[in-house]
């Protein structure tokens, strides 16, 4: 699917679903970094109520950590030019920002899905530039 066709269906449907639109050093470096940020499941069902875990219980939003990330791998992947890309396509404008990002929606990036938003405050190419 090309951006012109991701962005009718997410006009049409609210989302789109790019398989492997993300692929590469990159993502494999920010799925790595996963582990530095949340623990994997059999961590946490271990010991949901101990050390880090602890964030990830009784909140929905426990566990939230702000931008920048601990590693820059997953901050790199914030403004990664295909995302971008995919954002000026969905919103027919390249004045796109960033806001808010956190480890959850990568998260969704990482495990091979996305659903662009539209990005706040901080312009993601200036972002990519630092």
């Amino acid at each position: 699917m090309d951006l012109t066709e991701a962005a009718a269906a997410w006009r049409r449907d609210g989302f789109v679903v790019l398989p492997g639109y993300l692929a590469g050093p990159e993502l494999a470096a920010a799925q790595r970094d996963l582990a530095v940020v949340y623990p994997t499941a059999e961590e946490y069902h271990a010991a949901p109520a101990e050390g880090r875990n602890r964030a990830y219980t009784g909140d929905e939003f426990g566990g939230i950590i702000a931008f920048p990330f601990p590693t820059v791998a997953l901050c790199r992947l914030v403004v990664h030019d295909k995302l971008v890309a995919l954002a000026e396509a969905v919103f027919a404008t390249s004045d796109v920002r960033i806001c808010a990002p956190h480890p959850m929606r990568l998260g969704r990036v990482l495990c091979g899905w996305t659903r662009a938003r539209p990005m706040g405050p901080v312009s993601a190419r200036r972002c990519a530039a630092r």
